[in-house]
């Protein structure tokens, strides 16, 4: 289904789904908690791995080895990564986390290049460091960069950074095994169930009297279009190289920015600083996509 979609559009594509998720994160995690959040996330993301691995015609065989790749982006990626950045925005704050997230396009384009012999251009090189900067220049907080913590805090994003860059790496692994982008997701999917339960019983589970139905339903709404942004990823991964995937998909961040100024209309986030990271941003994926 994904096959015939140009994999750095299937990128960007993802880019744009998880910006727009975003808007609806913001509306409702006030009220949902990251537990629950992650949870419901991982169980829209199953059904729609379903439907997509269904309308295929599914897999007469699944290899071991493939399979043990997904599900290490289960563990790695989908749940340990995403519980370490919860972790690192209580530690540290949301804007040095946001920015230590960033450094993942390093972390993911070294594996890819010595284990995976994928080709590192200059182009890509450069467009790579243009978006990094430049979405780091979107997510700095000058405010919170004053502020002081422990040199052991920042461990935490590294280990998620980390986390997350394996899990680039076993998606692209598992792909060259069972290349069914639709069937990765699904394993990858099912296992983070499996953690995101036990991790909403152990904050105290669920008090569902208390829920209120419109931040819910903006989780639900959110994590449907994070599905579509897991999918078309996927598909990207399969498809296209990580040294040109991961950065085009770190464009989401431009695209949260543009997003809150025009639903929330968040004119204080327009500055010079927020138009030249832009810039950057653009310009790196231009670099990206026209390289070679």
């Amino acid at each position: 289904m994904l096959d015939s979609w140009n994999p750095d559009f299937l990128a960007i594509l993802s880019a744009l789904f998880i910006a727009v998720a975003r808007v609806f994160y913001t509306s409702g995690l006030a009220k949902v908690t990251p537990a629950l959040s992650n949870f419901i996330l991982a169980l829209i993301s199953t059904a729609i791995a379903l439907l997509v691995y269904q309308s295929e015609g599914g897999l007469e065989k699944w290899p071991l080895e493939g399979l043990l790749w997904f599900i290490s982006v289960g563990v790695f990626g989908t749940f340990f990564g995403r519980f370490m950045l919860m972790v690192s925005i209580k530690l540290l704050g949301m804007a040095r986390s946001a920015v230590m997230a960033q450094t993942v396009l390093i972390w993911s384009a070294v594996p890819a290049v010595v284990f995976l012999g994928e080709r590192m251009t200059f182009s890509i090189a450069a467009g790579t460091i243009g978006i990094m900067c430049g979405s780091i220049l979107l997510v700095l907080d000058k405010g919170e960069a004053k502020k002081n913590f422990p040199l052991r805090y920042y461990l935490v994003p590294l280990v998620m950074t980390l986390s997350f860059s394996f899990a680039h790496m076993s998606v692209k692994r598992g792909l060259l095994i069972i290349p069914s982008p639709a069937f990765g997701m699904l394993s990858a999917s099912m296992t983070a169930i499996f953690f995101t339960t036990g991790l909403l019983f152990l904050t105290d589970g669920v008090k569902w009297k208390t829920l209120e139905k419109r931040p819910l339903l903006a989780i639900c709404f959110g994590s449907v279009l994070n599905g579509f942004a897991s999918i078309t990823l996927w598909g990207a991964m399969k498809y296209g190289d990580l040294v040109r995937v991961v950065p085009l998909n770190r464009l989401s961040v431009l695209l949260v920015i543009f997003f809150s100024w025009l639903f929330f209309r968040k004119q204080e986030l327009i500055n010079r600083r927020i138009v030249f990271g832009g810039i950057l941003a653009v310009a790196g994926a231009f670099g990206i996509i026209s390289g070679r």
